[in-house]
């Protein structure tokens, strides 16, 4: 057997794994733009300020020895003919596969004042962005990120425990996908406790450059600030153009819950792939644990063996400004829904959603070690809780 795997991130690396444990003779290929052994993005803010080691942030050190992988780095898959069971590599190789695997993640969205031919105007998505804005650091100088999502605030984090000085620029919302209002308003309270300017209802305006580099940033608030250093990092764009003319796709290519999609032994997982999800329908979950279970599946059902996905669930915990929060499933109650606050005190706040009795959502700041037992029971009926649970609550809970 011939499995070929398109990317090396988590979802891939799982991919391998699983193929591993069923097949130990099959040849694995896997090809990655990107000339190194696989390693964990979310590594990227702390490695760009010297907080970690490069070699802290691989997955396996020696990943593609130890499970008997050959590469092709430095490339990607420009295009596929799966009639053929071919797949054509941006170099114009042409590689033959019994079972392919697209797992190629995503890419930032570049803004249209994001000239990024400029010295100074950066992104931070893999290690050699990473790479990029180290040169840019340097203390008490300015830095001005555009974005409020995952990344931005990962980023803003980095550099203010760096010691630059740390603007924000967030056209609307805080971490949308993430927190709810109250949840944003604690980590912007947060963030600026340790010297983060964050702008709300802001947005870049004008990119100031001489020479080829930026020099500053007008924003929409009438503010100018000098900075050698402008981040984007408003979002992401699923890497599918090797489906373009090959297979229709909306945000993200479809699979069941096996992670195959409409073409003959073609699978999808990761930040790519439109998944059923546990509430219904499908939709693509960019995150961590989502990327690691697709993964695993696809590999096992690569390999012949028998496995499906239970649904993937939005879920995210983070730790940001010495705060931490945990959000599961819906961030914002629906019609015929309820959102009942649990806790709101100087260290924790706690939000349930609820449809009946049954558990749609949760968002938790500060203090989260009860969040563990709702997240167990979400899309169920609230029933056997763990925990400190208000009087507003006791129709809930049942033994």
């Amino acid at each position: 057997m011939k499995y070929l795997i398109a990317g090396n991130g988590p979802a891939a690396v799982n991919a391998v794994k699983s193929i591993r444990e069923l097949d130990k003779e099959g040849q694995i290929i896997m090809v990655s733009p990107e000339n190194n052994e696989p390693y964990s993005r979310i590594t990227v803010p702390e490695l760009m300020v010297g907080e970690i080691d490069e070699k802290d942030i691989y997955f396996v050190p020696g990943f593609y020895e130890e499970y008997n992988v050959d590469t092709k780095l430095g490339v990607k898959v420009a295009t596929i003919r799966p009639e053929e069971h071919i797949a054509v590599l941006s170099d114009g190789e042409e590689i033959a596969y019994d079972k392919l695997l697209i797992a190629t993640g995503a890419r930032p969205f570049m803004p249209d004042w994001a000239d990024m031919s400029l010295d100074g105007m950066l992104s931070l998505w893999n290690k050699a962005d990473a790479a990029d804005i180290a040169l840019k650091l340097e203390k008490g100088k300015n830095a001005v990120i555009a974005g409020a999502g995952l990344v931005a605030f990962q980023a803003a984090r980095a550099l203010n425990a760096y010691g630059m000085k740390v603007t924000l620029v967030a056209r609307r919302y805080i971490m949308s996908r993430q927190l709810d209002d109250m949840a944003a308003a604690i980590l912007k309270r947060a963030a600026e406790s340790c010297g983060v300017r964050v702008l709300l209802h802001t947005s870049v305006e004008e990119v100031i450059s001489e020479g080829g580099a930026v020099k500053g940033v007008k924003l929409t608030n009438g503010e100018t600030i000098e900075t050698n250093c402008l981040l984007a990092c408003m979002g992401t764009k699923p890497n599918l153009e090797l489906l373009d003319g090959v297979l229709a796709y909306e945000g993200g290519v479809e699979v069941d819950e096996c992670m195959a999609t409409a073409l003959c032994d073609v699978y999808a997982a990761g930040d790519i792939a439109k998944a059923p999800m546990a509430s219904g329908g499908k939709s693509v979950r960019a995150i961590w644990p989502n990327a690691v279970e697709q993964g695993k599946i696809a590999g096992i059902s690569m390999a012949g063996g028998s496995c499906a996905s239970e649904g993937s669930r939005a879920m995210n915990s983070i730790e940001l400004f010495g705060v931490s929060f945990i959000s599961a499933g819906q961030i914002e109650a629906k019609e015929g829904q309820k959102e009942v606050i649990l806790r709101n005190t100087d260290k924790a706040y706690h939000k349930v959603i609820l449809e009946g009795a049954t558990l749609k959502g949760m968002t938790f700041a500060g203090e989260v070690q009860e969040a563990g037992a709702l997240v167990a029971k979400m899309d169920t009926v609230c029933a056997g809780f763990v925990g400190n649970i208000p009087e507003i609550f006791p129709d809930l809970i049942r033994e």
